[in-house]
C-alpha cells in the first residue's frame, strides 16, 4: 500500500458503505489451521456478480445465535481444522447478510438471515503488539480500523 493514498474516514462514512454488505451472500469464509483466530469472509451480489467485498477479522469476535442467546464460537476457542472454530464459522458459507450495525469505537455486528450474529469487538488498542482491528475492503482498496481506533481508506497499488 501506498501511504500517500490513505484517507481518515468518518464513523458515519463507514457505517453507509457497510451498508453494501446487506442483501449478500457469504462465497468463501477463510478459517481454520495456522490463521489462529484471524478469519475472513467473502461476500458477494447476485445482482452484480463481479462486486465482490470482503471482512478480514484480527481482534476479538464472537459468532451467536440472538434468538437463542447461544454463544456458537469465539476468537478464544481451537483454530484446528476440525475445531470449534473452524466449523462453526464455515456454517456461514451461503449464509445472506441481513443487517449490519456500526458500534461506538467502530465494534460492528453483523446479523445474517439464518439468524446468526457476528460481533466484532476492537480490542487492538496503542499498547497492543498490532496494528489493525478489521478491515473491508474490494479490488480498489480497503478500510481498515487501526489500533488508535481510526478508520482509513487505503488505496490499492496499480
Amino acid at each position: 500500500m501506498n501511504k500517500s493514498n490513505d484517507m481518515n474516514i468518518s464513523h458515519d462514512n463507514l457505517k453507509i458503505y457497510l451498508q453494501e454488505i446487506v442483501g449478500m451472500v457469504v462465497q468463501k469464509v477463510g478459517v481454520g489451521g495456522s490463521t489462529g483466530s484471524v478469519f475472513s469472509l467473502l461476500f458477494s451480489n447476485s445482482v452484480e456478480p463481479r462486486k465482490e467485498l470482503y471482512i478480514m477479522v484480527k481482534c476479538a469476535w464472537r459468532l451467536d445465535y440472538v434468538s437463542k442467546k447461544l454463544p456458537l464460537t469465539s476468537w478464544q476457542e481451537s483454530s484446528s481444522l476440525n475445531g470449534p472454530m473452524t466449523t462453526r464459522m464455515q456454517e456461514l458459507s451461503n449464509d445472506i447478510v441481513k443487517e449490519v450495525v456500526l458500534l461506538d469505537f467502530f465494534d460492528v455486528q453483523i446479523l445474517f438471515k439464518s439468524g446468526k450474529r457476528l460481533f466484532v469487538f476492537c480490542d487492538v488498542t496503542p499498547n497492543v503488539d498490532g496494528d489493525t482491528n478489521w478491515f473491508l475492503g474490494n479490488v480498489t482498496g480497503y478500510y481498515s480500523i487501526n489500533q488508535y481506533l481510526k478508520c482509513v481508506f487505503e488505496k490499492r497499488d496499480k
